[in-house]
Parts: C-alpha cells; structure tokens; sequence
C-alpha cells in the first residue's frame, strides 16, 4: 500500500521536471511544435520569396598615399598652399576620410554623372562607409536593386571623391594662377623699362664696365634686393592663398553630429519587480484561497496592469548625444595655421634683407655720381629681371599643379557586378529559418510543457504526484466506441487489470475501498461502476456506496430509483435492510446516497456511518465507496480516513496537477495514510507506452495505428 507520509507529501507539492523525457513532451506537444515551426518557416519563406533583391557591390580604396614624412619631404613643392595639403593629408585616419566621402558634393556629382532622378541624401542611403581597423583602406558598398546598377554607382562614386581630393588641391593651385596672372604684366613692364634705361644710359655716357669695387658692391646688393623680392612675392602669395582658406573656413561648421550613449530604462525594472512581487503574491494567494476570492481577483488584475505597462515600455533610453569634431574644418584650421606662420616667415625676411640692404647704402654713395647713377640703373634692371623671373617660375609651378594636380585617394579594387552579394540569400534564409523553426517548435513544446499543469499520462502521474498507477482507463464514450469499436473491449480489460491491481497494493486484504478525485467530473463515479461490476464477476458479494450525499449519481447510472439511502440510515429514517438495493449486474448491491442534505460532513463523521461499514464488512466481500471530489468539500477525506484503501481518479489531459497535490495534501492533513494509488481515467491508448494491442484483431490493429 502506498502510504503519503510527509517525504512523499514534499514530493506531492514540489515541481519536479526529468530532462530525460524532452522526446515525450515533445511528441505530446508535436502539434503545437509542428504549427509552430511550420508557421514560423513559412513566415520566413514568404518573407524571403517576397522581399525585392537587393545587390551589394564595394569598392576599396586607399586613403593618405602622400602621407609620411618620407613622401611628404620628397613631394614637396614651390606653392605653400600646396605643401601644406600634401602635409596635411598625411596625418589624416581612414574615419576622417569616410565622413568626407558622405559629403552632399560627392554625390551630387555621381547623380550628375549617371544623370540618377534623385536628392544627394537618398543617393547616401544606399551608401555604407566602412574604415577597416588598422588600416587607411575605406570600403564603400552600394546596395541597389540591380547589380550592375550598384556597381556602376559605387565606382562612380569613388572617381567623384577622388575628383573632389584632387580639385581640393587644384582650386588652391588656381588662386595662386590669379594673383600671378595680375602681377606678371606689370613685372615685365617695369622690367622693360628698367632695361631700357639702362641701355640708353650706357649709350650716352659710353659706359662698357665698372670697377671691381662697384661690380661686387652691386653684386651684393642686387642679391639682397632679389632674396627680398621673392620673400615679397612669396608673403604676398601665401596671404592670397590664405584669405581663400578662411573664405572655406567661414562656409565649413566646426562640429557634426556624433553617436548616441543608451542606459536601461529604470522604469522597465522598476514595473518588473513590481510584477515578481505581485507574482509571488498571486501565488501565496492562490495555495489559500479559491480562485473567485477577491484577493486573489484583485491581485491577477494587478499583474495584468503590469505587464501590458512592462509591454509598453522600451529596453534602453537614450541617456546622452555627443558632437564631434568636422574632420574638413580641423583640416582647413591647420591649414590656415600654416600659411599664417609663412605669412609671418615671410614678413621676418623681407624685414631682415631690408636691414641689410640699408647697411649697404653708404658704401654707394662713395661711388662717382656717374658710377653711382649706372649702379642704380643696373641695380634696377637687375630687380625688374629677377621679379619677372620669380613670377615666372612660380607660374609655371601653379600650372603644373593645377594640370598634374595629385587626390591622395586612390582606387585598389573597383566594385564589380560578379562579386555582388544578394539579401535577401534565399538559400541561407531557408536554411537558417528551417534550424530557428524547430528550435522555436523544441522551445515552444517545452514552454507549453512548463505552462500546462494539466497530466496526460502515466509518466506525469509518477513524476508530478510520485503515486503508482494501478490502470489507465481509455475514453471510451458512444462517439469514440462508434468510432473505434475496440474500444470497448480494451476498456473493460483495463477495469480488469484495475481488480488485479488492487489485489496486490497491500500485503493485508482489502475491505473497503475509497475512490475519490481532485474535482468533480473526472470520471470517479464511472471508475467505481465499472470496477464493482468486474469485481462482482469474479469475486461475488460487492457493495457500492455512493457517498456523495450532494450530488448522488451512482443510483441513475445503475437505473435504479431507490426510496432510502446512506443518509435516511444515518439519521435513523430508514432501516439497514431498506437501503441495499440488488442491482441488474450479478453480485452486486448498491447503497445509495439517499436524501440529499446539507450536512453531510457530520454523518459521515458520526459513528453511524462506521457502524455500517463494519456491518456491511461482515455480509459482503469487498465494499467500493464512491466519494465526493476532495477540493471543493471534506467529505472525501473523512470517508478516507475509514476506508481501507483510496484510489486516486485523475483524467487524463483534464486534471491540473497542482490541482491534485493540493487534494493529496488535504487528504494528508485528514490523516490519510493509506493512497493504494491513481487510476488514469480518459486515457488516449494510442500514447499510453504500457499498451499492448495483442488482443485486437487485424482490422482493430489496422485502426488503431
């Protein structure tokens, strides 16, 4: 015999899972599983089959090729607008250069080009810049809906930014051209007039050569005055060129937008708590009272509130957002920082040869007026022709590096239609939606496992309520009999097995036998029939008691109208003799319910009721009494506590577990010692793995599989 003692009674109220049977709750969930992966695969084949195509081509190039003081020392030129973006390139990191390929200019220019019916910021949103860590090689990809498309329009893209590097330098290179352009008239004017004073002073005064004394004097001084005209020239340049870089520097914002910094929302955790706690709540609540209490109505209301709000809210906000610095205003400011210092070079050199050159003036007025005169015209002459000359010279420099101007962009692996990558992959979608379609089948019978208290079979019986089963009882209705005649036969021979069972649950015999359920309509009614009338084929003289004084149903289901019953005896109405009552099944007799009454619990607490059990002991064999279910009153467990033996009725697929354990642990606290075990009632054979179908004929097997 089973006894509930307080290990077992743990047991009966703790959750137990056995990760061993993943394949039989998986197979008893197989339907949702399969909906669920099937609906979930279909879901991604639809949305694969339907999504447009969208091609992908990149094209890399490398950025900073003039940087490094090497090239930069072996690259420099005679323009300092010039040196200073060579230079400054050099110092500049892949990010830079990606932000300034998302400038509006280089886009414009590809939409021009390809003549796209577009706005510069659409044309960006099908852009990716992408810096690879550790490198100065930028990608930029291009996804599009046709593959060649992409490829043409990443490449041109990267031609427009190399375009835009280059004309960045060839726009300074143009500024020094205008200003040159403006002085070299009239350079070569006063050069001219220098010389042709010269000459006709030569010729009227018939002057061939001068003294060593004055040649070296003019020498010298004609040097001074030439280094201070270039360093004129040169600071007159360098402060053309910088007045266009602060023209750009005024039009150029000095920050852009940077990135954003999220945090967990406080409020998501708050509400979380708030539901844990109303969950435990909930709990307590529901193992005290029913679940039509006020408290425990009140408290589902609450964490229903609570999770829509949990629903509700976002997982992060976002706590901060930052600026960061415009790579192409950082440049220009460096840029600008360096032609002001050569402004100032400048400046200090030309005051410097002036310094000089004034030292030098005394020794030429001890020359004769004549020399003196002639010195002056060739000292003239000789400016006029190395002002021309530096003009010159840095003209021809400016063209150059307009014409020959270098991008420090260049181009390493175009974009390319062969190489295009396609989204949706319509085979790595299928194959990555078939592996999450049954991982989500898999997690979604587990969660149905987890939340279904219901049991089902066999197994979840000895798990959940660690009692032995003494039979599995098929559902064997009119509907599922007309559907599955076999049925019938594999009914009765689970009644059978039933007797059998209860034979051989305790080492002493059995008297009276106690069947009972968590709540009504599980079948204990129909279990106790069923196992007197096999009880009463092979071992006469069974009694049936139908105990539930509430709501008797053992009397119509034998088709019996019965004048007095448990009750009239047990309130002195009716004799013994007046409530046993033969039945249409061979040895077997029925003491019906009686009178209903609203008292039962005290007759069948008083010493009346055992009186007659002990009477009814001595006539028949074996005495079936058919309880009231145990949750809603405690009849069940008074007439327990009496018995025997008591059979646990349990429906299969209907009964909750915690349901159960909770009616064990009354039947504990009654002091209920003697569980024999369950009955499986409304079992599915089909699932029942103790099932053997030896008995079924051909076309019966043939239906049951």
């Amino acid at each position: 015999m089973y006894q509930l003692t307080g290990e077992h009674a743990k047991q009966a109220t703790a959750p137990e899972t056995d990760w061993t049977t993943w394949s039989a709750v998986i197979a008893r969930h197989r339907k949702l599983a399969l909906g669920v992966a099937g609906g979930f695969f279909a879901l991604v084949f639809l949305l694969t089959i339907l999504t447009p195509r969208t091609y992908t081509t990149e094209v890399k190039f490398i950025a900073g090729g003039h940087g490094g003081s090497d090239s930069s020392s072996s690259s420099t030129s005679g323009l300092p607008l010039l040196n200073a973006l060579l230079a400054g390139s050099g110092a500049e990191s892949a990010q830079t250069y990606a932000e300034l390929f998302q400038e509006t200019s280089t886009a414009s220019k590809t939409i021009e080009e390809l003549k796209l019916n577009m706005q510069p910021a659409q044309l960006l949103a099908h852009v990716k810049v992408k810096p690879i860590t550790d490198t100065a090689i930028v990608g930029v990809s291009v996804s599009w809906n046709n593959a060649q498309e992409s490829a043409r329009i990443a490449n041109a893209l990267a031609k427009a930014f190399i375009d835009y590097r280059h004309d960045m330098v060839a726009d300074q290179a143009q500024v020094a051209l205008a200003y040159l352009a403006a002085q070299l008239p009239q350079a070569e004017a006063t050069l001219h007039q220098a010389t042709t004073s010269l000459a006709e002073y030569e010729t009227s005064h018939k002057i061939v050569d001068i003294s060593t004394q004055t040649q070296q004097s003019l020498t010298a001084i004609s040097a001074l005055e030439a280094k201070r005209a270039e360093a004129q020239v040169d600071e007159r340049q360098a402060g053309a060129q910088l007045s266009s870089v602060q023209a750009q520097l005024a039009g150029t914002p000095p920050t852009v937008a940077g990135g954003q910094q999220y945090e967990p929302n406080p409020v998501l955790a708050q509400l979380q708590t708030q539901l844990a706690q109303t969950t435990m709540q909930l709990r307590t609540a529901q193992e005290h009272y029913t679940d039509r209490h006020p408290t425990v109505i009140a408290l589902k209301s609450q964490k229903t509130q609570l999770e829509r709000s949990i629903a509700g809210q976002t997982s992060t906000i976002v706590s901060s957002q930052s600026t960061v610095s415009n790579p192409l205003y950082q440049q220009l400011q460096q840029q600008e920082a360096t032609l002001r210092a050569q402004v100032a070079s400048y400046q200090t050199q030309g005051d410097t040869l002036t310094q000089q050159l004034a030292a030098l003036e005394p020794s030429l007025k001890e020359l004769p007026d004549q020399a003196a005169a002639l010195t002056a015209l060739q000292r003239r002459a000789k400016l006029a022709q190395d002002v021309y000359d530096e003009l010159q010279r840095k003209n021809g420099e400016a063209m150059v590096a307009r014409s020959s101007a270098l991008s420090d962009v260049s181009i390493v692996q175009p974009a390319s239609a062969d190489y295009a990558t396609v989204k949706p992959n319509t085979l790595l979608n299928l194959l990555l939606g078939g592996f999450l379609s049954i991982t989500l089948g898999i997690g979604a019978s587990l969660a149905a496992e987890v939340l279904d208290k219901r049991i089902h079979g066999t197994q979840d019986v000895e798990q959940r309520l660690s009692l032995p089963v003494l039979a599995s009882i098929p559902l064997a209705g009119p509907k599922q009999i007309a559907a599955l005649p076999w049925l019938q036969s594999l009914s009765i021979e689970s009644y059978f097995q039933f007797v059998t069972a209860l034979r051989y649950a305790s080492s002493t015999r059995l008297k009276t036998i106690a069947v009972t359920s968590a709540l009504p309509g599980e079948g204990k009614s129909t279990v106790a029939v069923s196992t007197a009338i096999a009880l009463a084929e092979t071992e006469p003289r069974i009694l049936l008691i139908d105990a539930d004084l509430r709501r008797p149903l053992l009397h119509a289901k034998l088709g019996i109208r019965p004048t007095f019953g448990l009750s009239d005896y047990l309130v002195g109405k009716a004799s013994y003799e007046d409530i046993i009552h033969t039945t249409k099944h061979p040895g077997l007799d029925l003491l019906a319910a009686g009178t209903r009454t609203a008292n039962s619990y005290r007759l069948l607490q008083s010493e009346e009721f055992k009186t007659l059990l002990d009477r009814a002991g001595k006539s028949y064999a074996t005495i079936i009494i058919d309880t009231p279910a145990i949750e809603p009153i405690i009849d069940a467990a008074v007439i327990a506590s009496r018995a025997d033996g008591t059979v646990m009725v349990i429906a299969a697929g209907e009964t909750d577990s915690e349901t159960s354990k909770r009616a064990l642990g009354k039947l504990h606290s009654a002091g209920v010692r003697n569980i024999l075990g369950a009955v499986l009632n409304k079992s599915n054979p089909q699932k029942e793995t103790n099932f053997n179908p030896y008995y079924l004929d051909v076309d019966e097997r043939q239906a049951l599989t």
